[in-house]
């Protein structure tokens, strides 16, 4: 390295273009999830940096309800120590590993709905018909039976309160979810 670079490196200048350079790879690897809005904040942000502003105070103010408070004080700590770069790839790492977990939680979630529709098809429609058949022979039938002949009734005389629960239990935890935590 020429000793101009060094020179270069230790400049403020240097550091705003480091600076600037790595909000820019940021906000290119989040690009594609963000609305016009969020958009528009982040470009309010680049101009605070431009400025004059620190980068974690213009996200802290600008970017506050963008962005979760991890990501906002991992950037205060990376611009403060000096390793923005590392900062920003530790983010991006949480990140991929938080994508991942989404996507290995998305098969189990579709196995328990598709589990719970046929449980719910099975009581509603099978049981009965074996009910039909149970009554017709008139003979006492054993407990586990009994009981699934009155899980079978109570599902049947309340199938739409069963959807409307699991409608608003999904949806809770939908809007839980969206929360930050």
């Amino acid at each position: 390295m020429s000793e101009q670079e060094k020179n270069n490196m230790e400049t403020p200048e240097a550091d705003t273009a480091a600076e600037n350079t790595a909000t820019e790879n940021a906000a290119e690897e989040v690009n594609f999830t963000l609305t016009a809005e969020q958009m528009a904040q982040l470009e309010q942000v680049a101009k605070d940096v431009e400025g004059g502003r620190s980068l974690a105070t213009a996200f802290t103010e600008r970017g506050r309800k963008l962005f979760p408070v991890t990501f906002l004080e991992t950037v205060r700590a990376g611009e403060e120590s000096g390793s923005l770069d590392t900062a920003f790839d530790s983010i991006s790492k949480h990140s991929a590993k938080q994508s991942k977990m989404r996507g290995a939680l998305i098969y189990p979630l579709f196995v328990l709905i598709v589990a719970i529709v046929v449980v719910i098809v099975l009581m509603v429609k099978v049981v009965p018909t074996f009910t039909a058949i149970f009554a017709e022979q008139g003979s006492e039938l054993p407990l586990p039976t009994q009981i699934l002949i009155g899980m079978s009734d109570f599902f049947r005389n309340n199938i739409m309160i069963i959807i409307g629960v699991f409608a608003v239990v999904g949806l809770a935890s939908k809007l839980y979810g969206n929360t930050e935590g």
